[in-house]
């Protein structure tokens, strides 16, 4: 039996729409304990804002959910909408307390899409992360330009693969700042692991070496699952 992982999966979320309502976008980023990434993308010709910051973390739970290989369920998800934190962590228990009737007694907006999260927190262990849109974070940047192209019916390339071959950050940001830590270089040159504090540094020990590896991180909460998708103990 293969153990569990004792670290989560990262699910980085954002909608967009031209226009509100209008066409909307919604995109998605998935990085597995074992370093595996997965973006996500899709839209639909009608729709808000909000249903798309929904659909963006609906997709990334639905794909989990169909993943038998899990060995976690717990998912840390990384969002720019107050509206599904508070929807989630607040508002929906009174909405199924009173028939998905909100205190006005009218039906609530996106029941539909609230009844499918509410589904689908039933198989993870959510933990929501608020981080504030358009300002630096990778993987919330990444997640707002995919759900942009996809409202505007532009093709996108989706990235699948191991996270050292990822251009993207997805070091977990501290929640609700925007403080940038200084980044470094982690490289894996000859069985060994090396860390240097600037690109001239990693350049000149990575350059020419066969098989080396290398990427710029912003801090070490995210070592653990690159060295792993790197093969490095």
């Amino acid at each position: 039996m293969e153990k569990k992982s004792s670290q989560p999966i990262i699910l980085y979320t954002d909608g967009a729409c031209s226009g509100n309502p209008g066409p909307g976008g919604w995109g998605s980023i998935l990085l597995s304990p074992k370093g595996y990434v997965v973006e996500l993308g899709g839209a639909e010709k009608e729709s808000t804002n909000n249903r798309m910051e929904l659909m963006a973390a609906i997709a990334g739970l639905e794909w989990l959910k169909e993943r038998k290989e899990l060995t976690t369920k717990q998912v840390n998800i990384y969002t720019d909408s107050k509206y599904f934190i508070q929807g989630l962590e607040s508002w929906i228990y009174g909405w199924k307390k009173n028939g998905w009737k909100n205190s006005e007694g009218n039906p609530v907006a996106n029941q539909d899409l609230w009844q499918r999260i509410d589904l689908l927190q039933r198989d993870f262990s959510l933990k929501l992360e608020y981080v504030p849109g358009h300002q630096g974070v990778p993987g919330n940047e990444r997640c707002d330009r995919i759900a942009v192209a996809y409202s505007k019916g532009e093709v996108v390339r989706l990235f699948q693969g191991e996270y050292g071959s990822y251009s993207i950050d997805l070091t977990a940001p501290t929640s609700g700042s925007t403080k940038k830590a200084n980044p470094y270089y982690l490289s894996y040159v000859g069985g060994q692991i090396y860390r240097d504090e600037s690109w001239a540094e990693c350049e000149k020990r990575v350059k020419g070496r066969a098989g080396a590896k290398y990427k710029k991180l912003k801090s070490s909460s995210e070592e653990d699952i690159l060295l792993k998708s790197w093969g490095a103990k």
